[in-house]
């Protein structure tokens, strides 16, 4: 097998978003409450915006330059997603996405689809994922997925790819939804848009393709969770949990990186 690249380094949070229009990252802090901005080419911390309660994804709309992070509404109250303004930096909305658990799993899905202005939250305690329309801040859908769907990701044709106990579910356009068996419990997914592959990382410790519907193992870890691709090459991006470092690699054999 091919060697992939590797990279060890540890992620400071569990959900890290970039905007190249406003040329920042941000980064939330679940204890305290808040978002970090970081200016993306210096790195350092330009500014810190208050959010609800135990901030958690965050998603960016390079469009609309509005930054969207699940939060929950206060003390035992219900999970909610915070619309920010990215060049004011201030809070524009919160939209309720459902219940909130304390220790629960609670959302990691959050995704958005900059073309049609269209947000995705999932909401793993109720086993729904949320259509938010991003020009009235309010949700236009929800779909019953079951299986606890956490990592979220859009397809270029609008379709949803949703990460979950059950594998992997795709919601059509439509709202109908189907499933891809993936052999365990999907903890990451991914779109390549350009060669319209989708990717997957799962339990099992398989990294999948999915392709026409089917899905082929392209590469094994210890165990693999947080996957991206890069939209210009089609290089994979893998988070390796197990030894806590960032694995990069391009299509062909399937590939070992632990």
């Amino acid at each position: 097998m091919a060697r992939p690249r590797i990279l060890r380094r540890r992620a400071a949070s569990e959900s890290v978003n970039a905007s190249a229009a406003a040329r920042a990252v941000y980064s939330p802090s679940e204890v305290v409450g808040h978002v970090k901005v970081l200016d993306g080419r210096t790195g350092k911390i330009v500014a810190t915006i208050t959010t609800g309660p135990g901030p958690k994804a965050i998603a960016v709309n390079p469009k609309t330059g509005r930054v969207y992070v699940t939060e929950q509404t206060g003390t035992d109250g219900g999970q909610a997603v915070a619309v920010i303004d990215g060049h004011t930096r201030k809070l524009l909305a919160t939209i309720p996405v459902g219940p909130y658990q304390k220790y629960y799993d609670n959302p990691l899905g959050l995704a958005v689809n900059a073309r049609t202005n269209t947000v995705y939250a999932s909401n793993p305690l109720n086993g729904f994922v949320y259509t938010i329309d991003g020009n009235r801040n309010e949700v236009v859908r929800s779909v019953g997925i079951g299986g606890a769907p956490t990592a979220l990701a859009v397809g270029s044709g609008g379709a949803v790819f949703v990460a979950g106990t059950n594998g992997l579910a795709v919601i059509a356009p439509s709202g109908a939804v189907s499933r891809i068996a993936t052999g365990s419990r999907v903890r990451g997914v991914a779109v390549d848009s350009a060669r319209r592959v989708a990717y997957a990382t799962t339990d099992g410790g398989d990294v999948v393709a999915i392709e026409h519907g089917t899905a082929s193992v392209v590469a094994r870890g210890a165990k693999p969770w947080g996957i991206s691709v890069d939209p210009a090459t089609g290089t994979v991006v893998v988070a390796n949990v197990a030894e806590g470092g960032v694995a990069a690699f391009d299509r062909g054999p399937a590939i070992r990186f632990s």
